[in-house]
């Protein structure tokens, strides 16, 4: 996989990551071990109702007016790995135990990013 860059709205709109999901003011970078299973694939198109259905009440009129949504993606193929940010058991077949896992926080853009040490 390619190493983050670019701008924070240009990922957003590679990989259709609706700001109520993710404000995107973190990076994760991650080793996977062996027994890992990682789902890798196209991007799916995410409708204005999709990035707005978890909102209510003015939240939800606003989103739903600003129209966020986001064409499918063929090219920028992304990384599924379930339960990626749960790191609280010592149960080796769970798939919080099959990565080693560092988190950076973005500041400006993705080609800012700075990881303090290797996962």
């Amino acid at each position: 996989m390619a190493p983050l860059a670019g701008t924070v709205d240009g990922y957003r709109h590679r990989y259709a990551v609706c700001r109520d999901w993710n404000d995107l003011r973190w990076a994760r970078r991650c080793v996977l071990k062996a027994g890992a299973v990682v789902v890798v694939g196209p991007g799916q198109s995410v409708s204005t109702g999709t990035c707005c259905g978890a909102l209510t009440g003015d939240a939800k009129s606003a989103c739903e007016a600003s129209g966020e949504h986001y064409a499918a993606n063929d090219i920028d193929w992304q990384v599924y790995i379930g339960s990626s940010h749960t790191r609280a058991s010592n149960d080796p077949t769970k798939p919080a135990d099959l990565m080693a896992c560092v988190d950076a926080p973005i500041v400006d853009t993705l080609d800012t990013v700075t990881f303090a040490s290797a996962p």
